[in-house]
């Protein structure tokens, strides 16, 4: 059954995005961008533009925003999201609401025991947000690790009956050694019709490298 929902929900979203990077016929294009504009009431006054070729296009919109303001010393949000929980790690578990967790190990796909004594933060971003990733710190990134699975859907409310299905999506591992902050992870959790997730180049291939806190580190695209 797994292998049958794996296969349905990457099919209906390969299929979307398909569609959602289609530039013709423009006028279809242009309506379906005005359509989800308004349907999800995005704000395109802090887009650095407001003239797409296609919807993917508009949807990992880039913000005017000066990333580049933060030091080393930074921890910043990684994400202009919605800040869904929060807190320690206990019993290698994290912790989405009263009652609901999943173990971080799964999750991060290693051993999670130096995290033991560490913290969390969980984000939901809905359709209408910015979906481009940041470093919250500065350090070395010596990892950038794929992890397959099948692509249900992450809204809030599927996620309070699923709250193990963070450990089941596709997702990427990235691990940062911060100076600062010690080891750093930013799981990147695709979802139903946004399961294509596209590193910052060279992350994948170039092994160890020094990042700044709000470095672009990947974007959550359609598809």
């Amino acid at each position: 059954m797994a292998v049958i929902w794996k296969l349905l929900t990457k099919s209906a979203s390969a299929l979307f995005g398909w569609f959602a990077n289609c530039k013709k016929p423009k006028g279809l294009v242009q309506l379906s961008i005005k359509l989800f504009v308004k349907q999800y009431k995005i704000d395109l006054s802090i887009a650095k533009k407001n003239q797409f070729d296609s919807l993917n296009e508009m949807f990992t919109r880039e913000i005017k925003k000066d990333f580049s303001e933060y030091t080393d010393e930074s921890f910043v949000h990684p994400v202009e999201g919605e800040l869904v929980s929060h807190g320690r790690v206990l019993n290698n578990q994290v912790y989405l609401i009263k009652g609901k967790s999943y173990s971080l190990e799964e999750l991060i796909g290693e051993d999670s025991k130096d995290l033991s004594e560490g913290y969390f933060y969980n984000y939901y971003l809905s359709p209408k947000d910015y979906h481009r990733v940041h470093h919250s710190v500065s350090g070395i990134y010596n990892k950038c690790a794929e992890i397959d699975g099948p692509l249900y859907p992450v809204a809030p409310w599927f996620v309070k009956i699923f709250p193990d299905i963070f450990n089941k999506n596709y997702r990427t591992v990235s691990r940062i050694e911060s100076e600062v902050y010690g080891t750093v992870y930013i799981v990147m959790v695709g979802a139903l019709n946004v399961g294509s997730i596209k590193m910052s180049d060279g992350l994948f291939t170039q092994g160890a490298k020094r990042v700044k806190a709000g470095d672009h580190l990947g974007t959550f695209e359609m598809g």
